[in-house]
């Protein structure tokens, strides 16, 4: 079994050239750079720590069409004899 959350928002999009960078540590997009404050390392922790967990994260996004971001975590076994 796994546990799935996703999380949309209708923001400007990923356009395709950056999506390979935006898990990146300290990327930002160039159509926010210059319109919202931020380091660039959200992304980069949430990956790190969501892979740490064993899950995994991916996003789904048209340019100029907002995002998806979906993360996914196989659920842990049960522990038996206790």
């Amino acid at each position: 079994m796994r546990v799935t959350v996703e999380v949309k928002d209708r923001g400007p999009g990923i356009p395709e050239k950056e999506r390979e960078k935006i898990f990146d540590k300290f990327y930002r997009g160039e159509n926010v750079k210059n319109k919202t404050k931020g380091t660039g390392i959200g992304l980069y922790v949430a990956k790190t720590l969501i892979e740490a967990m064993g899950g995994v994260i991916g996003v789904e996004t048209e340019d100029g069409n907002g995002s998806c971001f979906r993360v996914v975590f196989k659920q842990a076994k049960e522990r038996t004899g206790r």
